[in-house]
């Protein structure tokens, strides 16, 4: 019978016991032990179970989805092809897992009668073919010559079996994998636990991609055998080439967080992307990197995943270098056009600057390599005016489409569907994004910021409060504090941000401040100091009209920000309508005649066309309808 490695949560021990003992009564050899789990030498010991087993079965929980050891534990049994996954409570498998049938064993509390228990054993079965052959019956025939012609039906049949498990064994034999050691770069109890600590992280991330790598914890003696070898001491982390153990990529961390957990986990989210670049650059269908050009594209990929949504111009220097020296290197390709696709939306967005650049060039030379490339439908999204909805919906689709595991195309939709008012649905592509990579900051903080729009404020600050758990001291997840309590929160929580030295937020701190303070105090004289000292400022930027339209919304004065919108020229007012569908603004959008701001934005006969209505159409407490104000207006 199979050997079976049984993987699940803590908290599912119950269930585990019950199919495991199902499991042994067949006649199958189960590791499920709960007691190694908690053991110093645990890692050996689950590497050493899993290497062993024929099967792999996966509980799927609520509970175990999140767990890091699980999902490691799952993409060891799916890389080697040997994964039977099972949900125990019809929990979905998580992002990496849902290209295999879950076999749905919700009722485990009866045993090897429960419903989907002898599918367990069937898909168990065949994980071994040995097990699939001595299932079958042999018929041999019985005919005068008696044990001559048995003799001669038996070789018969041993033959044929052989040469089809052969053949069996020829067509299923996996690909050969990637093999990334994580070891200790000494022999330190604390390079030890850092290493450990970077190969769970690793496998967790690892767990929601479809991609195949095998983890494996090694010594750093006996990592030869590995492809890639990160190496882990104090703030350290490098990777280097199991070939010839040629250093890769090194990066000092030390100084970057306020405590080890931070640094950890901004340790492990940077060496996560360096490795999926890695991957990509030894994929048989790219193009070869030299080692200089290899080492150059690691760097600009660790840049890239700290710079991106900040400094996103200061990596693009380094992906035109790669693309000039290997033209036909797709992921330089694909990492160029995000970060000029997200330069150039910063500078429009932000400061109506629309310096194109080499974009569109890039476009033309990434069309010829790869029409298909997903980045190309957000560059040429960028290329369009802000305001171009419209045209920019199916691009955004398409790219997605393409690659939906990567979280930046989903961020990038993410906040194209909050701009035309569907933050629900933004909300939706903010969390795939944080499932893809649990270890990104900046991708927590937009999940906070699209809980945020989507009124979810209690599951925001919840939110909030976990990733100040997972990043101390984090610039990102500071920010994405004052942005959530400066508009929504607690505003003398945003005022203390402001007021201290190391505050980085880019809004002027004169302005914010007196929009604080009429916050924490609404008197009129504190509101129109706040007011007066946004409309001095110069409007003609973006953020400035935008902070303007926002405060007249938060202090109810609906008439002037109905006059301001209205002395906009369309163009203008589709660009600066995106915030008009936040949380601070409900109490204007009751008012009809805000369908005639959207019917001049141009936004109507968007959603008329697309058929995709914003959230706010569906409020329950929302006045009139919608879809017949729109019909009135387009009449």
């Amino acid at each position: 019978m199979a050997s079976v490695f049984l993987s699940y949560d803590r908290e599912d021990k119950e269930a585990a016991r019950v199919i495991a003992t199902a499991l042994e009564k067949a006649g199958h050899s189960v590791w499920w032990d709960p007691h190694v789990r908690g053991g110093a030498q645990f890692a050996k010991v689950i590497e050493e179970a899993l290497k062993a087993a024929d099967a792999v079965v996966v509980l799927w929980s609520e509970r175990s989805i999140d767990s890091a050891w699980v999902r490691d534990e799952a993409a060891a049994g799916r890389d080697s092809e040997r994964l039977v996954p099972a949900t125990i409570d019809g929990t979905e498998a998580p992002l990496g897992f849902r290209q295999f049938q879950t076999i749905n064993v919700t009722d485990w509390k009866r045993g090897a009668r429960a419903r989907g228990y002898k599918e367990l054993e069937q898909a168990i079965a065949e994980t071994s073919p040995e097990l699939l052959v001595s299932r079958e019956p042999v018929d041999l025939p019985h005919k005068r010559g008696g044990s001559r012609w048995l003799a001669i039906s038996l070789v018969a049949v041993l033959l044929l079996v052989a040469g089809g498990l052969a053949a069996w064994r020829y067509l299923r034999a996996p690909s050969p994998v990637p093999v990334v050691a994580v070891a200790p770069a000494d022999r330190s109890a604390d390079g030890e636990a850092l290493a450990r600590d970077l190969l769970v992280k690793l496998g967790s991330l690892r767990s929601a991609r479809t991609d195949a790598v095998r983890l494996t914890a090694s010594a750093a003696a006996d990592a030869g055998h590995a492809d890639l070898i990160f190496e882990a001491a104090g703030s350290n982390v490098a990777l280097l080439s199991g070939k010839d153990r040629a250093i890769l990529w090194s990066k000092d961390f030390e100084g970057q967080a306020s405590n080890r957990e931070a640094l950890e986990q901004s340790m492990a989210y940077t060496a996560g992307e360096v490795l999926d670049c890695a991957l990509q650059a030894s994929a048989p269908s790219q193009a070869r990197l030299d080692e200089q050009a290899l080492k150059l594209f690691l760097n600009g990929c660790a840049l890239f995943a700290e710079r991106y949504r900040t400094d996103s111009g200061s990596v693009v220097p380094i992906f035109s270098q790669i693309i000039a020296s290997a033209p036909r290197f797709q992921p330089a390709w694909s990492k160029l056009l995000l970060a000029e696709a997200q330069a150039l939306r910063g500078q429009m967005m932000f400061y109506d600057k629309s310096a194109l650049g080499d974009l569109p060039e890039h476009i033309r030379a990434a069309r010829q390599l790869n029409p298909k490339l997903p980045e190309i439908y957000v560059a040429e999204a960028a290329l369009l005016p802000i305001q171009a909805f419209e045209q920019r919906a199916p691009l955004f689709e398409q790219a997605v489409s393409l690659n939906p595991d990567n979280p930046d195309l989903r961020i990038v939709r993410s906040e194209f569907l909050s701009a035309v008012g569907r933050n629900n649905d933004s909300l939706d592509d903010a969390k795939e994004a944080v499932e893809l990579n649990p270890l990104s900051p900046g991708y927590r903080s937009n999940l906070i910021q699209a809980l945020t729009f989507a009124g979810q404020l209690p599951a925001a600050e919840e939110e909030l409060r976990r990733a100040e758990q997972l990043w101390p001291g984090s610039p990102t997840i500071d920010d994405a504090r004052f942005r959530l309590h400066s508009r929504y929160g607690d505003a003398k929580d945003a005022l203390r941000l402001v007021q201290s030295p190391d505050f980085r937020q880019s809004y002027p701190t004169q302005d914010m401040e007196k929009y604080l303070l009429a916050r924490i105090n609404p008197t009129p004289a504190n509101v129109e100091s706040a007011i007066a000292a946004v409309r001095s400022a110069q409007l003609a930027e973006g953020r400035k009209l935008a902070q303007l339209e926002q405060l007249l919304a938060d202090f109810g004065r609906d008439d002037e920000l109905y006059s301001l919108l209205m002395s906009l020229l369309p163009d203008r007012l589709r660009f600066v309508s995106q915030v008009l569908y936040r949380p601070n603004f409900k109490q204007f959008r009751q008012n009809p005649r805000f369908m005639q701001i959207e019917n001049r934005a141009g936004m109507i006969g968007f959603w008329r066309k697309t058929g995709k209505w914003p959230d706010f159409c569906f409020d329950p407490d929302l006045p009139y309808d919608c879809k017949k104000e729109a019909a009135k207006l387009a009449a």
